[in-house]
Formats: structure tokens, C-alpha cells, sequence
């Protein structure tokens, strides 16, 4: 599984959209007020327990703030990952985090 020591390899890239990008962080905390996470796709085995890539070290909470149907959601996960004291980075549609390995910056 990659983490957070892979982007420091030039050649790592990885992209992803809405959910693809909140499971580059370490856990999914606070994504369950967008998304039920009792909701799986088919063919999936009831119980499996999800998994993130730990690409970066704060959760992601896309659709923040933008107009989309999980915007009233990411509000809210938003809300309680500041009240919980998590590190979080919230994206508007449009926005991207880009990790550059030689500086560390996020943003």
C-alpha cells in the first residue's frame, strides 16, 4: 500500500475525484456524514471494513462549499472534523491538493 514516504518518489502521481480523493487520506472519519458508509457496491462481501491509501496526513473533504448534490454533507463533515480537532483540507469543485515531495507543500 503507498503512504505518505511514496510521494517522495518523483515518479509517483496519483489522481482522484470526490470519494478517490478522500481515500488518499488515513482514514475516512467524517466522510460518513456525505457518503452512508453501510452502502456497499455490489459484490462486495458485507463487513469489509474500508481501507485509505495514507497518501497525505489529513482527510479530504471534497464538494465543500460548491454546488453539488454533497455539498450540505461536506459541510457538515467539515464541521466535525474542526470541532474533533482532525486535520482536514476542504476542496471546492475545481480545486486540487498537490503534494510537491521536495517542499512538503499541500494546497
Amino acid at each position: 500500500m503507498p503512504s505518505w514516504s511514496s510521494l517522495a518518489r518523483p515518479e509517483f502521481v496519483y489522481g482522484g475525484y470526490s470519494a478517490g480523493a478522500c481515500v488518499a487520506g488515513p482514514d475516512l472519519r467524517g466522510i460518513d456524514l456525505i457518503d452512508d458508509p453501510d452502502t456497499l457496491p455490489e459484490g462486495y462481501p458485507p463487513g469489509i471494513a474500508p481501507e485509505c491509501l495514507r497518501l497525505v496526513p489529513y482527510r479530504i473533504v471534497p464538494h465543500w462549499r460548491s454546488a453539488h448534490a454533497e455539498a450540505e454533507g461536506a459541510e457538515r463533515a467539515a464541521a466535525h472534523l474542526a470541532d474533533s480537532g482532525l486535520l482536514h483540507e476542504c476542496l471546492r469543485g475545481g480545486e486540487m491538493v498537490n503534494v510537491d515531495a521536495t517542499t512538503g507543500w499541500a494546497g
